[in-house]
C-alpha cells in the first residue's frame, strides 16, 4: 500500500495487503498493522469505510499458578519434592505478599513495618523509578491502589518477623524482586512466569470460592471488572479438573 496514493486506495487494495501479510506475520501483528492503517483513514478520509476480513486471533493459553505451585515456591523445591522454606527471606515474604494479598512488585517495596497494623497490611504508596532511573517511592496511580488488605494472623507473624521499627518489610526493589523470583522459579518448574501472575493466582481462587467481583477488584486494587475478567477467565486447572468431574458424573448418572 505504501507506493499509493491515500485517495487511491480501495477496499480490495486492503484485502490483498492484508492477506499478504496474513502469510508473513501472526494475526496479533496484522491487526495491529490494520488498526494503525483504519487511523490513518479515519483522519484523513473520513467517508471511507473499511470492511475487512482480517485471520483469526490464535487464543493464547495462560498460564495460572494453583496451589502447588504456589507451595513450592514457598517451599523453594519441585512439587514432587519435600524442600525446606525458601532461603530468601525477603523473596518468601514478596511471595506471601503477592499471591495471598495481591500486591503488585512497586507495593511491595515500598512496604513499611509501620503498614503493617494488626492483621492488616496497609497500601498507600508504591516504589518505582524516577525520570533519573533512580528508584523513589510515591503515591500509587490509582485511587483504587489504597487499600488495606487482611492477612491471617500466622502470616501477620511471618511478615514481622525480624522487623525493626521503621523497617522496609521487604529489603528488595521491584527489579530485584521480579530476578530473584525468576532464579527460584527455575529451580521449581519448567513454566516461565513473573510474581505478576501470584496476583492472577490470588484472583482466581478468591473468583472459585464465589467471591463477589466488587470484592476481588477492592483487595487487589483492581479499577475495571473487565480488567478483572481477563485475568480469571482462565480458569485453574485444579479447579477445571473438579468441576469436569462433576459435569461428566452428573452425565453419567442421567
Amino acid at each position: 500500500l505504501m507506493p499509493l496514493p491515500i485517495q487511491k486506495i480501495t477496499q480490495e487494495n486492503i484485502q490483498v495487503a492484508v492477506n499478504h501479510a496474513a502469510g508473513l506475520y501472526s494475526p496479533k501483528t496484522v491487526h495491529n498493522m490494520h488498526g494503525l492503517l483504519v487511523s490513518v483513514l479515519s483522519m484523513f478520509l473520513p467517508n471511507f469505510k473499511v470492511s475487512t476480513t482480517l485471520p483469526q486471533k490464535i487464543k493464547k493459553k495462560v498460564y495460572v499458578p494453583d496451589d502447588k505451585m504456589i507451595k513450592s515456591l514457598m517451599e523453594g523445591s519441585p512439587p514432587h519434592l519435600r524442600g525446606k522454606p525458601c532461603t530468601n527471606p525477603d523473596l518468601l515474604k514478596a511471595i506471601i505478599l503477592a499471591s495471598i494479598g495481591t500486591l503488585r512488585r512497586s507495593e511491595i517495596s515500598a512496604l513499611l513495618e509501620s503498614d503493617l497494623v494488626g492483621n492488616s497490611v496497609k497500601v498507600d504508596k508504591a516504589m518505582v523509578k524516577d525520570s533519573a532511573g533512580k528508584w523513589v517511592v510515591k503515591l500509587p496511580k490509582t485511587e483504587e491502589s489504597t487499600r488495606t488488605i487482611d492477612f491471617p494472623p500466622e502470616t501477620m507473624k511471618l511478615l514481622r518477623e525480624g522487623l525493626q521499627e521503621g523497617e522496609r518489610v521487604v529489603n528488595l526493589t521491584p527489579n530485584s524482586i521480579t530476578d530473584a523470583f525468576a532464579e527460584l522459579r527455575d529451580k521449581v518448574t519448567t513454566e516461565k512466569f513473573g510474581i505478576h501472575k501470584l496476583r492472577h493466582y490470588s484472583a482466581s481462587i478468591m473468583h472459585a470460592l464465589n467471591v463477589p467481583d466488587i470484592y476481588i477488584m477492592e483487595r487487589g486494587g483492581w479499577k475495571s471488572r473487565e480488567t478483572l475478567q481477563k485475568i480469571y477467565t482462565h480458569a485453574l486447572d485444579d479447579q477445571k479438573t473438579k468441576n469436569d468431574k462433576i459435569v461428566l458424573d452428573y452425565f453419567s448418572e442421567l
